[in-house]
């Protein structure tokens, strides 16, 4: 018999494929919830997760569980101290994803520069005069702040920098400068990087420390008409 995997959420037929291929049992839930996982973790030997949330519960339910591999970045939805507790190892996937999030990301910096979602709904609605009403700006000259130079915040960098003739100005309290980009300019405070910015990008994972880090103090400290997109974790941004 071999070791089983329990994917709270569906992951993509290749994933699947890979793991059957090897001898995996694997089960793929319809309904995530913590009672749902607890509820068939009993005889999991490893988790494949998504979004869904790994609380102490899931790990007081699982009674085989070895590992929980995460698909994807960010840990923020796993009790990693009940991980620890139960002697589970815990894995992620740091750059599986992160060109897709970087496209991502410049998709939403120029949907706002463009107003696309208000300029599509008024093409919806036949109001074809809002085209000399609403007007956008251009992406190129202008400033992108990049808070968190990681895999995706460098490769965003990168894609602005090159593709749309951007300035670069970033903040990474655990970034070395000397292996950044010469086109990346690192600041000393995220503060810097408000007061410069037209455009403001989060690519940090969220903890305590980033919890609301944009917020209404930070929001005074921006340029006015300044741009914020978040693809990292909603909780970063106080809505």
């Amino acid at each position: 018999m071999g070791y089983k995997v329990l994917l709270p959420q569906d992951v993509s037929a290749p994933g699947k494929d890979y793991l059957l291929e090897r001898g995996y049992e694997i089960e793929v839930l319809d309904d995530f919830t913590v009672e749902n996982i607890c509820a068939h973790v009993a005889d999991a030997d490893a988790i494949l997760l998504r979004t869904a949330l790994c609380s102490e519960q899931v790990f007081a339910a699982a009674k085989k569980l070895k590992v929980v591999a995460r698909h994807g970045v960010g840990l923020d939805n796993i009790d990693l101290k009940a991980a620890a507790a139960y002697g589970v190892k815990v894995t992620y996937a740091p750059v599986s994803n992160s060109n897709s999030v970087a496209e991502h990301t410049v998709m939403m910096m120029l949907a706002c520069a463009k107003n696309l979602i208000l300029q599509d709904r008024a093409c919806r609605a036949g109001n074809y005069i809002s085209r000399n009403l609403v007007k956008g700006v251009e992406l190129e000259g202008k400033t992108v702040g990049v808070i968190g130079c990681g895999h995706i915040g460098q490769l965003v960098a990168a894609k602005a920098h090159f593709g749309f003739g951007m300035n670069v100005v970033a903040y990474d309290a655990y970034a070395d400068p000397a292996k950044l980009p010469e086109y990346i300019s690192l600041r000393d405070s995220v503060d810097e990087v408000y007061a410069e910015a037209d455009f403001i990008t989060y690519h940090v994972p969220l903890t305590e420390e980033t919890h609301w880090m944009a917020g209404r103090d930070a929001f005074t400290k921006m340029k006015k008409g300044a741009f914020i997109i978040n693809c990292a974790r909603g909780g970063i941004v106080n809505e």
